[in-house]
């Protein structure tokens, strides 16, 4: 018996110890409207349980009442921000954090929404009454927040409901916007500073499309049959393109419009072309007057083309991958082809032409030509075949003659013997920090070398010839002098364009040497000068023309500022005395350096004479000398009617 009382008390015992079942909660509240408090009907929420992550949903009902039976816990509270009976809203997202015991019941979690503000309106045609349907709305916040975008399609009636969200589904979205439409067939279209400044409001904002155009036509070959799937293309002024190919009947049409131009048109005059393989591409123009418009019968025929075909392969055997062969058609049509692996070459869809000019080039190889070409509607001229002897290399370094120091920047410039003298470089190179220079793709042949290089004398070898690789050319430059100096009047007034033509003294002979002008405070440099005596002439209208001897000396620069005084002009006309028809002759100022002549009709002007009674010869080889005597010049004027008739030499 005591052993039952005690077994019995055991397990007693392990009943008590058991803990009890936890009973679920309950969360329960309403959903209105913050504007009116009105009832917020089959809205649906959720309850997340912040340990387990679990969802619970529940939707309100008529009066806008919710409860969800929940284990204990703490859930996040959250309706949704859209309700089925309010299409077209959006609801500011709020949230709830409650926490439940076992049994507890949680009343008057209540949440007031409010709608977001919106934009609505109608997308109209061109017209601004015939609705576009399926037209995309969407709208982009100008004022700060980062996403603030819409999206919405128009209804058949046209209108549509756009209302932005931004990222933060808890901020509000009042702001600036621009609204952005487009459709096919329609140029897009933008509106700037559209005002959302409130929530629970509906912006309206209609919006017309400017409509595109079209171009259409057909597309021929030479005998009147159609030509499918020929690319037809129009050029848009800002870059990109409208195309379209042509059916099996030839016809085609190409829309002429853009969704992302926004605010854009199609009135404009565009480029057109046409192309086909196996034919040669057609360009023509287009003109489209009016949005909206419709050009009907732009028809082509295109011509068959022709082909050209040939290997191009190194005078030291094997195919050249990589050549660039290249044909001109005589009429400024110009097509390109590259060479294969094995050095062939095919350039297609040519213009009938027996003008052709082919041109293959490759690096570190001689370029080659042929001319006179000849290519037929559909033939294809095969066997045009070019070997190209690999160039030469020409490298060499500049020094300065003073100290043998490396001259970089300098210009080394090679000119080809065999063509007529030119001052256009035919390979040119600028030398490196070491003063080293390298030309990778020299044709053999005879060369003019010519290095410039700013304060130092122009270096000029007249033949140079390269038939096999040059390296290790030394080309030594002397240190050039300058003049540098400023042209004035006698009230210190800077002369601006005065022209100044440098002369080489040689045994009292002048030589000319350059040229260079004033600038417009009355500075000149003329520089790249051997050391010698040297003679400046200054010229202008205004002013008498001057003469200037300077001396220069080896990498020194010499200033000499020149003063020039008020002039006059005179004007006439030379006539031959018996015919009195007009004579080209030369008028000269005696006892200055000054002259001019006259030109078909005889007539002749001289600038720059100095003021007072002067004496004019008229000097000719086939005419007697004429002078006139006393001819009064005065500053600042033109002294008209100084006239000469001379008498021809017998």
């Amino acid at each position: 018996m005591r052993k039952l009382i005690i077994a019995l008390a055991a397990a007693g015992m392990f009943a008590l110890a058991a803990p009890a079942l936890a009973a679920d909660g309950t969360i329960s509240g309403t959903v209105t409207h913050a504007a009116d408090s009105s009832a917020i009907g089959s809205i649906s929420l959720s309850a997340q349980n912040t340990s387990t992550y679990a969802i619970t949903y529940a939707s309100t009902t008529a009066a806008g009442t919710y409860s969800f039976t929940l284990a204990p816990g703490t859930y996040d509270v959250t309706p949704y921000t859209n309700v089925s009976s309010e299409p077209n809203i959006t609801f500011i997202k709020k949230s709830l954090t409650v926490t439940i015991a076992s049994g507890e019941t949680k009343s008057g979690q209540n949440f007031a929404l409010t709608r977001r503000g919106r934009f609505t309106g109608t997308v109209y045609a061109a017209d601004g009454v015939t609705p576009i349907a399926d037209a995309a709305v969407s709208s982009s916040n100008v004022s700060g927040y980062t996403y603030g975008g819409s999206y919405a399609l128009t209804l058949s009636n046209g209108s549509y409901f756009a209302t932005p969200s931004p990222t933060d589904t808890t901020a509000s979205a009042i702001g600036s916007y621009t609204l952005y439409v487009t459709r096919a067939g329609y140029f897009g279209a933008t509106i700037t500073n559209v005002a959302l400044t409130a929530n629970e409001t509906t912006v309206t904002q209609n919006i017309t499309l400017t409509p595109g155009s079209t171009v259409s036509g057909t597309v021929r070959d030479s005998v009147g049959a159609p030509i499918a799937n020929a690319t037809v293309t129009i050029t848009k002024s800002a870059g990109g393109t409208y195309s379209a190919l042509t059916n099996a009947s030839g016809a085609y049409t190409v829309s002429v419009y853009d969704l992302t131009n926004y605010n854009g048109s199609a009135v404009g005059d565009y480029p057109l072309s046409i192309a086909k393989t196996g034919y040669v591409t057609k360009t023509a123009a287009v003109s489209i007057a009016a949005d909206g418009s419709a050009l009907t019968g732009n028809d082509f025929a295109l011509v068959a083309a022709g082909t050209i075909t040939g290997t191009i392969t190194s005078s030291t055997g094997g195919g050249l991958s990589g050549a660039t062969v290249t044909a001109n058609d005589g009429f400024g049509g110009s097509y390109a082809a590259t060479t294969d692996a094995s050095g062939v070459y095919t350039l297609a869809n040519l213009k009938p032409s027996t003008q052709y000019t082919l041109t293959v080039t490759k690096t570190n190889y001689v370029g080659q030509k042929a001319y006179n070409v000849a290519v037929t509607a559909g033939a294809t001229v095969s066997g045009k075949n070019f070997t190209l002897p690999p160039a030469k290399t020409f490298s060499g370094t500049v020094l300065a003659k003073s100290n043998n120091a490396a001259v970089e920047g300098a210009i080394v410039s090679l000119y080809k013997r065999n063509k007529t003298r030119s001052e256009v470089a035919d390979f040119s190179f600028t030398t490196k920090s070491d003063g080293g220079f390298i030309f990778g793709n020299v044709s053999p042949g005879k060369y003019r070398v010519k290095i410039l290089k700013n304060g130092y004398i122009n270096a000029v070898v007249d033949s140079i010839a390269i038939t096999a690789d040059v390296s290790g050319k030394v080309y030594k430059l002397d240190l050039a002098g300058s003049i540098r100096g400023n042209v004035y009047t006698a009230n210190n007034v800077a002369v601006p364009s005065a022209d100044i033509a440098v002369f080489a003294l040689n045994n009292g002979k002048e030589v000319a040497y350059s040229t260079t002008t004033s600038d417009e405070n009355g500075n000149f440099l003329v520089s790249a000068l051997k050391k010698g005596t040297y003679r400046l002439k200054i010229t202008t209208t205004e002013f008498v023309t001057r003469l200037v001897n300077i001396t220069v000396k080896t990498g020194t620069q010499t200033t000499k500022n020149i003063k020039l005084n008020a002039a006059g002009s005179v004007s006439g006309y030379i006539t031959d005395k018996e015919t009195g028809l007009p004579v080209t002759a030369l008028v000269r100022v005696v006892g200055t350096a000054i002259s001019a002549w006259s030109d078909a009709n005889g007539y002749y002007v001289i600038d720059g004479v100095p003021p007072g009674n002067r004496r004019l010869v008229a000097v000719s080889a086939y005419y007697n000398t004429s002078s006139q005597k006393a001819v009064g010049v005065s500053v600042g004027k033109t002294k008209t009617g100084v006239n000469f008739a001379i008498t021809p030499r017998q």
